[in-house]
C-alpha cells in the first residue's frame, strides 16, 4: 500500500513538473511572438546609427566596392559656323571614358553634443581602358572656357574695360572654340596664357590650368566641408545635411532655395514608408536635388521604392513656382535645365538630364544631335523599403555652357547664337549584389523566423499540459472498461475464496 502510494505521489509530482513547464513555454512563446520582432527592429535601427564603432562606418570611409564613372562628351563638329544663322550647332556624343573612383573621408570629427560628424571628401579617379569605347587622346572640339567666362564676367562693364578684354582675346589668339584631348580637357587640365596673366592681377581665379573635371582628382580642398547627421539622437535624421562649409544655408540664394536638406548621399533613414519626394545634396549645384517617387520595384527579391529625377527638380520656376527663387532674373529660359552659376565663380554653367531629357524641346531644337532617351538617360535610386539601404544608383546629369553676345564692343561673340551648349554628361551607377542582399533578405525575416519559434514553443507547451489530461482520461477509461468486463464462470468463486483464505493469498502471491 505504501509502495502505491509513493509511486502515485511520484507521478502526481511528474504530472505536475511537465504542467509547470508546459505553461512557461506558453508564457515565453507569447513573448517572443508578440515582442521579438519590435525588439529586434529597435536593435536592427540601433546598428543603423553611425560611429567609429559601428559596422558601417568602414565602408562609409572608404568603400571597397568598385565604383566606376562614365564620361560621354559631345563633339562640336561645326565650330567655324557658329555665326551662320542658317545652320545649328552639330555634336557628335562620344565615349564613353570609364574612370575608377577611389572615394574616401579625411578629416572625419564626430560631435555628440550634436549627433553630427564632419568630413572632407577626397577621390582619385584613374582611367578604365577595358571599360572605355577610346582613349585619353582622343581629340574633342568643345567651347573655350576662358574667354567664354571672361566675357560673362565683363558683360556689364564699361566701353573700353570690354575693348580691353577684346584686344586681350585678339593678342592670346582665342577662339570661341577649342580643340584638345579628352585627357587634358577633363583632369589634367592645359595651361591658357590669358589664366595665367588673371591669376598674377587678380585673386579671383583658383586655378592655374583649365579642365572641366579638374577640380575632383586629388583635391579634397575643394570639394567643402560636410556636417552630417549620424542618426545617435533621432534615426528618421540620419544621412542628412547640416551644415556645408560651416554654413546652414545656401547664402546666394532666397526664400527655401537657401535650405539646406537631404541626404549627403550615403544613408537614408529606415522605416520610412512616405512617397513623398526625397532629396539629395549636391553641393557641386549649390543645391539639394528633389528625387520625385516613380514607382515599386523588385530587386534581388527585396521590395524597393524607386525615385527619379523628374520635372520639379529641373524647373526654373515657370511650371512650379516653389523654385523662382532659384532663378536669376536676366536668365529667362524654359524649363528643363538649372542655372548654377551663382556657385560657380559666376561662370555660365548649367545642369541637365542627358540628351536634355525631360526637358523643354526648346533645347533640343536648338541644336543637332540630341536624342533624349529614358533608359538611357534618367537618373533615379532605389532604396530598400525596410531598412532605407540603397539598392541601385543610375545618376546622370548634363554640363551645358550658354553662347550668346556678351558684351557690345566685345568682338569674338558678336553675332554668335545664343544656345545652350551641350559640353559632356557623367553616369554612376551602382546595384547591390546577390550576396548582400542575401544578408539583407535574412535579416529582415529574422523577426519572421522567431515568430515561428515562437509558434512552436507554444504548440510544445500545450502539447505537454493537454498530454496529461489525455493520459489521466485514457487511464481512468481504461480502469473502467476493465471494471465493467464480464467474468468467466467460476471466477466469483476463485476471487472470494482468496479473500478469505489468507494461506492461498500468500501461495498466490508467491505464484
Amino acid at each position: 500500500m505504501k509502495t502505491n502510494n509513493k509511486i502515485e505521489s511520484s507521478a502526481k509530482c511528474c504530472w505536475f513538473s511537465w504542467h509547470v513547464f508546459g505553461v512557461i513555454l506558453i508564457i515565453l512563446a507569447t513573448v517572443i511572438f508578440l515582442f521579438f520582432p519590435e525588439l529586434f527592429q529597435h536593435q536592427l535601427t540601433k546598428n543603423f546609427v553611425l560611429t567609429p564603432e559601428s559596422r558601417s562606418y568602414s565602408e562609409w570611409k572608404k568603400p571597397t566596392i568598385p565604383l566606376y564613372m562614365d564620361v560621354y562628351v559631345f563633339n562640336w563638329t561645326n565650330p567655324h559656323e557658329i555665326k551662320n544663322k542658317s545652320t545649328k550647332p552639330n555634336f557628335q556624343q562620344l565615349g564613353p571614358y570609364r574612370f575608377r573612383v577611389h572615394p574616401d573621408k579625411l578629416n572625419i570629427k564626430f560631435f555628440e553634443h550634436n549627433s553630427t560628424v564632419s568630413y572632407n571628401m577626397f577621390s582619385k579617379y584613374f582611367f578604365e581602358p577595358d571599360g572605355s569605347n577610346g582613349s585619353l587622346s582622343d581629340i574633342w572640339t568643345t567651347i573655350n572656357m576662358v574667354p567664354l567666362g571672361a566675357g560673362k564676367k565683363a558683360e556689364n562693364w564699361g566701353y573700353f574695360r570690354q575693348k580691353a578684354v577684346s584686344m586681350a582675346f585678339s593678342t592670346y589668339k582665342e577662339e570661341v572654340h577649342i580643340t584638345k584631348t579628352i585627357q587634358e580637357l577633363l583632369f589634367d587640365g592645359y595651361e591658357d596664357d590669358m589664366v595665367k596673366l588673371s591669376t598674377i592681377f587678380t585673386n579671383d581665379t583658383p586655378f592655374t590650368r583649365v579642365g572641366y573635371l579638374i577640380t575632383k582628382n586629388r583635391t579634397n580642398h575643394l570639394s567643402g566641408l560636410y556636417n552630417v547627421n549620424t542618426g545617435a539622437e533621432n534615426i528618421s535624421e540620419l544621412g542628412s545635411i547640416k551644415r556645408f562649409n560651416h554654413l546652414s544655408e545656401f547664402p546666394k540664394f532666397k526664400d527655401e532655395c537657401r535650405n539646406l536638406k537631404g541626404s549627403a548621399g550615403e544613408f537614408f533613414p529606415p522605416n520610412s514608408s512616405s512617397n513623398e519626394s526625397i532629396y539629395l545634396f549636391l553641393p557641386e549645384m549649390c543645391r539639394s536635388i528633389p528625387y520625385e517617387y516613380e514607382k515599386e520595384v523588385t530587386l534581388h527579391g527585396l521590395i524597393g521604392r524607386r525615385f527619379s529625377v523628374g520635372s520639379k527638380a529641373l524647373d526654373n520656376g515657370t511650371i512650379h513656382p516653389e523654385n523662382k527663387c532659384y532663378a536669376n532674373q536676366d536668365d529667362v529660359m524654359p524649363s528643363g535645365q538649372f542655372n548654377i552659376t551663382t556657385c560657380n565663380y559666376d561662370f555660365p554653367i548649367y545642369m541637365s538630364l542627358p540628351h536634355f531629357y525631360n526637358a523643354d524641346q526648346f533645347y533640343i531644337d536648338a541644336v543637332d544631335g540630341m536624342n533624349p532617351v529614358k533608359e538611357k538617360h534618367e537618373n533615379f535610386i532605389t532604396l530598400d523599403q525596410k531598412t532605407g539601404i540603397t539598392l541601385e544608383v543610375t545618376a546622370r546629369f548634363q554640363t551645358n555652357l550658354l553662347l550668346r553676345d556678351y558684351g557690345e564692343y566685345i568682338n569674338l561673340y558678336q553675332d554668335v547664337p545664343r544656345v545652350f551648349m551641350p559640353i559632356f554628361y557623367v553616369e554612376q551607377k551602382f546595384i547591390m549584389d546577390d550576396d548582400k542582399a542575401s544578408q539583407i533578405k535574412l535579416a529582415l525575416n529574422i523577426p519572421f523566423i522567431g515568430q515561428i519559434i515562437g509558434v512552436i514553443i507554444f504548440a510544445l507547451g500545450i502539447f505537454m499540459i493537454s498530454f496529461h489530461y489525455f493520459k489521466s482520461f485514457f487511464t481512468s477509461k481504461t480502469s473502467n472498461d476493465s471494471k465493467s468486463l464480464p467474468l468467466k464462470p467460476g471466477a466469483t468463486t476463485v476471487i472470494r475464496d482468496v479473500e478469505m483464505n489468507p494461506l492461498m493469498k500468500k501461495t498466490n502471491l508467491k505464484q
